[in-house]
């Protein structure tokens, strides 16, 4: 009956090391998500460098047509916006927006679309399959195009007002709150 004294020594201590390992645990997992929070705005602010600047201007879009035609689109012809949608068929950040591109384009019927496929392999199907509408232009840019319009990350989104004014753009899978911006700006009059 003596070593229950001993017993209870070691249940304290164990109790202890136990409270002293949650609290390590809790400590390590705020600084996990410090550190994320920090990564994720660094990420954003490199992501938000890529893609036109909001304001500038891109009237005449210049580009090939999946059957290697030269093509020159107008995106200030008939007063209404125009989503620009900058993609890859075999981009898997691309697959994961378009569920969202397929949303804003099903709420707002009256904006024009241009796909813009920086690996040149996409065709009509694959918009078809993704579930987006392809009656709209579908066309690749060379290298330097790409750099005259700073379009080189997919997935890039692009809202140019009826002017083809850059209004809007996002670089990367798009989180919920800029999914409704889109919806925002595409309905905006």
């Amino acid at each position: 009956m003596e070593s229950r004294p001993v017993f209870r020594g070691l249940e304290i201590a164990t109790f202890a090391l136990l409270v002293a390992a949650v609290l390590a645990l809790l400590a390590v997992n705020l600084i996990l998500q410090h550190h994320n929070r920090l990564l994720t705005n660094r990420i954003r602010s490199l992501s938000a460098a890529d893609g036109p600047p909001l304001g500038s201007h891109m009237v005449i879009f210049r580009g090939e047509s999946i059957s290697h035609e030269h093509l020159a689109i107008n995106t200030a012809t008939n007063g209404r916006k125009t989503l620009l949608l900058v993609f890859s068929p075999s981009c898997p950040y691309c697959k994961v927006n378009m569920p969202v591109w397929k949303a804003a384009l099903t709420r707002n019927k009256g904006v024009n679309v241009l796909y813009v496929d920086l690996s040149g392999t996409a065709t009509a199907n694959c918009l078809q399959s993704s579930g987006l509408p392809p009656n709209f232009p579908l066309m690749s840019l060379n290298p330097e195009e790409r750099l005259l319009y700073d379009l080189r990350v997919t997935p890039t989104t692009v809202v140019l007002d009826p002017s083809g004014a850059v209004t809007g753009k996002w670089a990367g899978v798009m989180t919920p709150s800029e999914a409704d911006d889109l919806e925002r700006l595409l309905g905006k009059s």
